[in-house]
């Protein structure tokens, strides 16, 4: 579950990726809208920051997540408490990624879906790693590793 949310992130920062001239047109028009009276050079640098400031926290929790993936994996049941911080977030983080790059309207429903089972999926998968039987898995004590000597 934890791969597939990693997926739905990255595809959904290429979609994003792939149509940014769109959406800063749209978040340039917010920002004049917000503040009139800045030159255009300034509304570019705000709209371009918003932009690309979304698409990176989105990159950067999925990298973050996807490092911690690989402690879990090697049976280090704390980290899924750090997991549990960094996915609220993530949560945060494609809220507000959301907010900026999904213009409103029936046009880019596709990539609120996407941040939302992204999100969806990342719980999931938290959640299966706290259930008695991972519980087991992260403690248990006789693990053999490569090739038993004979």
């Amino acid at each position: 579950m934890w791969l597939l949310s990693f997926l739905l992130g990255a595809v959904a920062i290429a979609f994003a990726y792939l149509s940014s001239d769109d959406r800063l047109e749209r978040l340039r028009e917010i920002v004049t809208e917000v503040d009139p009276a800045q030159d255009e050079a300034s509304v570019d640098a705000v709209a371009a920051l918003v932009h690309w400031g979304s698409l990176g926290a989105l990159a950067l929790i999925i990298v973050v997540e996807a490092l911690l993936l690989r402690g879990l994996m090697h049976r280090r049941g704390s980290v899924r408490w750090v997991q549990l911080v960094v996915l609220l977030l993530h949560a945060g983080a494609a809220v507000l990624a959301d907010a900026f790059l999904v213009a409103p309207g029936e046009g880019e429903v596709y990539l609120r879906w996407m941040l939302v089972a992204q999100v969806v999926l990342a719980c999931a998968a938290l959640l299966v790693s706290l259930l008695p039987g991972a519980d087991a898995w992260f403690r248990a004590k006789h693990e053999t590793y490569g090739r038993p000597r004979g």
